[in-house]
């Protein structure tokens, strides 16, 4: 094939690369400005069209850059989501059907970025007939073989079931649970961490939705203790796995501050309740009800 054919076309995809490299850089710094500065521009409009990009990087670093500015101002996401019928969210719906690894991360991170606004949750996880769904996709991703794909869905996951308990719910329904539960297996403690929050994310909403996850077998005894103003920390990691038949007796579950969650199987000893290290100002915030048998 003769060079002169060839030579258009390699410096119009150097020329794509190096837009979303640069525009992802520019909305990743720092500066505050320069986010304010790609919105005059417009750049969603440009970077939308290239999730559908052939070459994978392209699509990578569009993706990256979409998320980033969606995270950093809701102006932004509502355009991703809404605008021409939502055009750019059904091409970032289109892009989930992929096997590549570092492209499943950057778009969990993406869904996860456009679902921390409240008003938009709703929008990015309802179902498009003939799409691969972002529920399917997050839920599918929680079962990779990477550890950072999972974590970065079960952060998604997290932002969606802190937006209501309808989000919640539709979690559960997708069959979350599960794969959510083997990641408390696993032997990352990051990934452990962000399933517990991702699990806490739906137990705060109430009591009911609590006891699905225990009837689902998601959760036999989970102390996930954040006693930190203001930071949610980890201070004692105590998870196993259940089976859906276990009786499970006496569940109680409180919130503190809206912030931590607790999942408390009483039937265990009354000195093995509370990790050691808890302050006695948490210990008095934690109620526990007598056990009943039935």
């Amino acid at each position: 094939m003769s060079r002169a054919v060839i030579q258009p076309f390699e410096e119009y995809q150097r020329s794509r690369i190096i837009f979303v490299q640069t525009v992802a850089a520019l909305a990743g710094g720092k500066d505050n400005r320069n986010v304010e500065l790609l919105k005059k521009l417009d750049a969603i409009r440009l970077l939308g069209p290239l999730l559908s990009d052939p070459v994978i990087s392209i699509k990578q670093y569009a993706a990256l850059a979409i998320g980033t500015l969606a995270g950093a101002d809701e102006e932004i996401a509502t355009q991703v989501v809404k605008d021409d019928g939502g055009q750019i969210l059904k091409l970032i719906l289109k892009s989930l059907e992929t096997s590549n690894r570092f492209y499943k991360k950057t778009a969990c991170r993406l869904l996860g970025k456009l679902s921390k606004w409240k008003s938009l949750a709703s929008e990015v996880v309802k179902e498009t007939p003939g799409e691969v769904g972002v529920l399917t996709f997050l839920v599918s991703c929680l079962e990779d073989c990477d550890g950072e794909v999972k974590q970065f869905a079960a952060n998604a996951l997290q932002k969606i079931c802190m937006n209501g308990a309808d989000l919640a719910t539709s979690v559960i329904q997708a069959q979350g649970i599960e794969p959510l539960s083997l990641c408390l297996q696993e032997p990352d403690i990051k990934l452990k961490r962000q399933a517990v929050l991702t699990i806490s994310s739906i137990v705060k909403h109430s009591k009911d939705l609590a006891d699905k996850i225990i009837s689902l077998g998601g959760v036999g005894t989970t102390f996930t203790l954040k006693d930190k103003i203001g930071i949610q920390a980890e201070k004692s990691l105590n998870l196993t796995r259940c089976s859906s038949d276990k009786l499970i007796d006496n569940i109680y579950l409180s919130s503190m501050s809206n912030v931590s969650d607790y999942v408390v199987n009483t039937s265990l000893p009354q000195s093995k309740r509370l990790p050691e290290g808890v302050s006695n100002k948490m210990k008095n915030k934690i109620k526990l009800e007598p056990i009943v048998r039935k």
